[in-house]
Parts: C-alpha cells; structure tokens; sequence
C-alpha cells in the first residue's frame, strides 16, 4: 500500500474548516470583552478536537493537517477584512487565526503521534 494521502482526506479537511467558524459563529454571540475570551475558548478547543480526526486517520501528513484545517478560516477572515473596508478588527481576528492555527496543529499532532503510540501498547 501507497504511503499517499488521497485527495478526499484533503477535501474533508478543507469542508471540515469552513463548516467549523460558520457553526461556532452561529453558536456564539459576543456582546462584550468576556464573551469574547469564551469565544477564543471554544474555537481552539473546537479547533483542537477537529484536527484529531485526520491526525488519527491519515497520520502520515501529521501536524500540518492544523494547516489545511485552519486555512479556510484565514480565507473568511480575509474576506471579512475586505468586505468589512478596515483594519480595525484585525486585532481579534488576527488572535482567533493564530490560536485555531497553535491548536489545530497540535491537535493533528496528538492525533497523528500520541494516539498512535497509545494504540501500540
């Protein structure tokens, strides 16, 4: 067997990120700062979890699973930066892209290397 990863393992990643902050945003209103820590809260964690999957599944790509999971997100955010005319919400935008990013990667790394040793033994 082919040590490849197919292209579906891409395309569900892909649909995996761009269905993740359309939910999560749907899920979540912030109406202030603190709301706005628990939104940060749940999308990494959301983040996190999501990037197990493929971590588990297809563990040859590893920790850049992060990367395509989080990749449409980077695409809204900077079409909500276009659409929106300014750069003043970079700020929050830029610290939810990051953090989705830190705890998608190291999601897809727990799923692709921690678990796999733990099913080893």
């Amino acid at each position: 067997m082919e040590n490849r990863t197919r292209w579906y393992a891409y395309a569900t990643v892909i649909i995996l990120g761009t269905l993740a902050p359309i939910c999560l945003s749907s899920l979540i209103r912030t109406e202030n700062r603190y709301d706005f820590a628990k939104m940060l809260v749940v999308y990494w964690f959301a983040y996190l979890l999501l990037a197990i999957v493929p971590g588990v599944l297809w563990r040859n790509v590893g920790w850049r699973w992060g990367i395509w999971l989080s990749s449409p997100l980077l695409l809204l955010s900077l079409m909500s930066l276009g659409f929106a005319g300014g750069i003043a919400h970079l700020g929050k935008d830029v610290l939810v892209l990051a953090g989705a990013v830190i705890a998608s990667c190291l999601g897809a790394y727990i799923g692709a290397n921690v678990l796999r040793q733990s099913r080893r033994s």
